[in-house]
């Protein structure tokens, strides 16, 4: 778990890209932009880390290709869960009476206007995120796999040592 949430942290960096590029030029203050870069952030750090440990971690199996693959689909889900977090949780919290009374079902609405929303992102950020994810992912898997055998290799050395 612990290898998972620092995997999550190593992907924090492409989240603040895609903050500092959206937001560069803009100077509004708004409490929703706010909330925009809250959960572009909380989506950064979450959805890698839980495919990490979902997909590499507990199966106990470290390669640059298991690394290459999490890395992009942490990229792909981070796009829709942020603008999830963003459309679904906040007005939630904000407890809006006329999004929440609106005779539309939020988390449908939340749910399809994500998938659009990711997509556009993807097709604006993609080329930047999607390599980086990769290369993120699978540097990550070959310096675990690396320090791995380091570490059995130390030991059956001290166990030689006893013997």
């Amino acid at each position: 778990m612990k290898r998972s949430l620092i995997f999550g942290l190593f992907c924090l960096p492409a989240g603040l890209i895609a903050i500092a590029m959206i937001f560069g030029n803009n100077n509004d203050y708004d409490p929703g932009w706010w909330r925009f870069q809250f959960s572009i952030v909380a989506a950064s750090i979450l959805i890698p880390a839980f495919l990490w440990y979902l997909i590499i971690e507990r199966k106990k199996r470290f390669s640059m290709k298991r690394g290459i693959v999490v890395g992009v689909l942490s990229v792909v889900l981070s796009h829709y869960f942020s603008w999830f977090f963003f459309m679904y949780i906040g007005p939630l919290l904000e407890q809006r009476p006329e999004i929440l009374d609106g005779g539309v079902n939020p988390l449908l609405f939340s749910m399809k206007a994500s998938l659009t929303y990711s997509t556009v992102s993807l097709l604006l950020f993609g080329l930047l995120h999607l390599p980086l994810g990769g290369l993120i992912g699978g540097s990550y898997a070959n310096y675990i796999k690396k320090t791995k055998q380091k570490t059995l290799l130390k030991r059956a050395t001290d166990i030689l040592k006893v013997i």
